[in-house]
């Protein structure tokens, strides 16, 4: 595809050089623009028409640039906001699939609590009696 994408632009480079050459006298003849805007009067320097050729085609590139740059700053928004979902997601599919492999292996055993240990020598503290218990009596 490399080598496809290289000849196909040797093939567009070699038309346009068939072009210039075969116009020498068109594209290098000076030519020169005025403009009059009946308050002030500018003319250019006289320059090939190349040199206009390829000022025009500057334009262009720069207008479309700025044509394309808000279409790419929405794609920019539009990207890290499904980038920032995808990782959400992810975070609760992995939760998902732990909580999925603890259902399939059974309950996980868990350590018995501890008791405390009570010495002889200290009686066990009486339980105090709710209030729901002194009433019924």
């Amino acid at each position: 595809m490399k080598k496809a994408k290289l000849i196909l632009w040797l093939i567009i480079f070699g038309f346009f050089a068939i072009i210039i050459l075969q116009n020498q006298e068109f594209f290098f003849s000076p030519q020169y623009f005025q403009v009059n805007l009946y308050v002030a009067q500018y003319q250019t320097p006289s320059w090939p028409n190349w040199v206009y050729f390829l000022i025009s085609f500057a334009l262009g590139v720069a207008a479309m640039f700025l044509v394309a740059l808000p279409g790419r700053f929405r794609a920019a928004k539009t990207l890290k906001t499904l980038q920032a979902t995808t990782s959400g997601q992810r975070a609760e599919l992995d939760d998902l699939r732990h909580e999925i492999s603890a259902l399939v292996r059974g309950p996980e055993p868990t350590e018995p609590a501890e008791t405390p240990i009570v010495s002889d020598s200290e009686p066990p503290a009486p339980i105090p009696e709710s209030d729901e218990t002194q009433s019924a009596e």
